[in-house]
């Protein structure tokens, strides 16, 4: 045994020792025993042939890759301050901002919120008002949303039952846009950032995931004209943020399954209607970037950075098997999946589709000029889209149909979201710089001479607000937003 050797770790027994280890006469199963725990272990042995074996990419990222695969609670930094004002707790909040007001630090011994930059332009009144404790007389209602989270997030843009309607989040709100009436209708009872969408297979229901300590997961109806109730709320498994979702596609969709940012990358998988959790278990050490069911439900799939895990669930048992890449492709971040019949298909970030059959890689083809962000699967193929601005259309035997470089109708930019409408012929993307277009899947013509909706490039932080006084035809007030990015400051 050399002392500075590579090695692989895998966990099972408790903090305390391993108390013996034994294989079996044929070398094909290992026995672990462990001291406190009194747990035997049953190891599945084999060693890597020739066409399990698989080269390391070695592509260098850039600041859209490092979005996607930022991992642990560094990638949403939250103080106990920020807890609060997000939970409701604003009493530590309004000590912050009091301690301000005083020419304090704003340390009140529970961490500190960021600077706040306008507190240096404000200016004291030359006639101070009496002070009225009163409620307002007047009040807010959330009107309109700009864009959609983009930076860090894909697949996030899809159509509804109703395919007039588009769901989407930003910031702490869900979304449901009604096309013809451009409506929107609103989801507001996540607590912090949402991070993660996953459509019912009906359309009917949607899930969202956030940010937090213990983030919840909402199933809320999608029929924005009559209210985007919350029906099911999922909470207490994964700590930090719920990083991705996937329903079953068979039945009634009665399952969820999830992914956590925790350590351990937990996956756990509910039945969604009673809120029962009916299975979890450790994901492995490196992020995941996307799950999802096989058409018929039996097998979970799930991909990220560096790895692909098959899952299958017996009671509240649920087994792994690791995807061999082998001389077919190479180990590298793995971003998104779908499904060409009963194989996965899955997205890779040199560009190419990688197709599986059981846990082995039996096939790649080149796909994009860069990285596969997203793909959407439905009974006429896939379709998939990519860092390139590019759409593909494939059969299920992963033939290219259609190819719709959409860079010539909009800014260019990454494909973050795509969603197929075979029966109404098309495509509904979100770009990373948050505009979502909706073309023809038969000609990639833009069905609506522009963007359905738009907003600020996810560079930098929004610093600046100003109105315009003047008035249009219509009974109300145009408002300008006025943009002092962090990103410009740098240049």
């Amino acid at each position: 045994m050399l002392q500075d050797g590579s090695y692989l770790e895998y966990r099972g027994h408790s903090a305390s020792r391993v108390s013996d280890v034994r294989f079996s006469n044929d070398d094909a199963v290992l026995f672990t025993i462990g001291g406190r725990d009194r747990c035997l272990i049953q190891w599945r042995h084999g060693v890597a042939t020739d066409e399990e074996t698989a080269e390391t990419i070695g592509i260098d990222p850039d600041v859209e890759d490092r979005e996607d695969v930022k991992d642990g609670s560094s990638a949403y930094e939250r103080t106990e301050l920020m807890h609060a004002a997000n939970e409701s707790k604003r009493l530590k909040y309004f000590q912050y901002l009091e301690d301000l007001a005083a020419g304090g630090t704003g340390n009140i011994g529970d961490g500190e919120l960021p600077v706040q930059r306008w507190t240096g332009r404000l200016v004291a009144p030359s006639a101070i008002p009496a002070t009225d404790l009163r409620m307002p007389e007047s009040n807010l209602e959330l009107d309109w949303v700009y864009g959609y989270r983009s930076h860090d997030c894909r697949s996030n843009v899809k159509y509804a039952a109703d395919t007039r309607l588009v769901l989407f989040h930003v910031a702490k709100i869900a979304v449901c846009y009604n096309k013809e009436k451009h409506l929107q209708s609103f989801m507001k009872e996540h607590t912090d950032e949402i991070v993660s969408m996953a459509v019912h297979p009906t359309g009917r229901f949607c899930a969202t995931g956030q940010v937090g300590k213990r983030p919840p997961i909402l199933i809320w109806t999608t029929n924005g004209d009559t209210g985007m109730k919350v029906i099911s709320r999922l909470q207490g498994l994964h700590t930090t943020a719920v990083v991705a979702m996937a329903f079953t596609r068979h039945g009634d969709g009665k399952y969820l399954a999830t992914a956590g940012m925790d350590t351990d990358h937990t996956i756990g998988i509910y039945d969604w209607r009673n809120g029962a959790l009916l299975a979890h278990a450790k994901g492995g050490d490196k992020k995941i970037l996307d799950l999802d069911y096989s058409p018929d439900g039996s097998t979970l799939v799930q991909v990220g950075v560096d790895h692909i895990q098959f899952w299958h669930r017996k009671g509240r048992n649920l087994s792994m098997r690791r995807g061999i890449i082998g001389k077919k492709g190479r180990v590298q971040p793995l971003s998104c999946i779908g499904w060409a019949g009963p194989f996965a298909v899955v997205g890779t970030q040199d560009g190419h589709l990688y197709r599986f059959e059981g846990h082995m890689l039996r096939g790649s083809l080149k796909a994009h000029d860069r990285t596969v962000t997203t793909i959407h699967t439905c009974i006429d193929g896939l379709v998939s889209g990519g860092r390139d601005g590019c759409v593909k259309i494939w059969s299920p035997g992963l033939e290219c149909r259609h190819e719709f470089d959409l860079n010539k109708i909009c800014v260019p930019s990454s494909v973050r979201s795509i969603c197929w409408d075979p029966f109404g012929n098309t495509l509904l993307i979100g770009f990373r710089s948050t505009q979502i277009f909706e073309i023809s899947s038969v000609n990639g013509t833009d069905l609506h001479g522009g963007a359905l909706l738009e907003g600020h490039a996810p560079q930098g932080e929004l610093w600046g607000l100003g109105k315009s006084s003047w008035t249009i035809s219509c009974p109300c007030v145009l408002l300008v937003v006025v943009v002092a990015c962090s990103f410009f400051q740098q240049l």
